[in-house]
């Protein structure tokens, strides 16, 4: 538990009893306590000043874990150097590609 939880439920328990106490009228008591709640209020404030609570983002679904799958296999940069070099991603240089297509004709119908 953290400092910030154990204070905030200190809070709310102190708050109840000062709420009872309210209604029986007992002043030595309520005296005490709300010194204590104010000593709490001081703590709590510094407690979430020093330490914010951690932002947790939701687990990503099927789709986001595809894209995020798809994004870390590719690099542009495979592209960017397969462009200046004139080759394919693959390697084969777009010349012998076309080549390649060419010196195998389909049959016509």
């Amino acid at each position: 538990m953290t400092p910030k939880q154990r204070l905030q439920i200190e809070q709310s328990e102190k708050r109840q009893r000062l709420n009872t106490l309210l209604a029986d009228e007992q002043r030595s008591e309520l005296d005490d306590l709300t010194k204590r709640m104010q000593q709490v209020e001081v703590e709590l404030r510094a407690a979430i000043i020093a330490k914010p609570d951690p932002v947790t983002s939701p687990a990503p679904d099927t789709e986001d874990r595809d894209r995020l799958e798809l994004r870390s296999r590719a690099s542009v940069g495979r592209y960017l150097l397969a462009a200046m070099r004139d080759r394919s991603v693959g390697g084969e240089t777009k010349g012998s590609r076309w080549v390649a297509r060419d010196s195998n004709p389909e049959p016509a119908d």
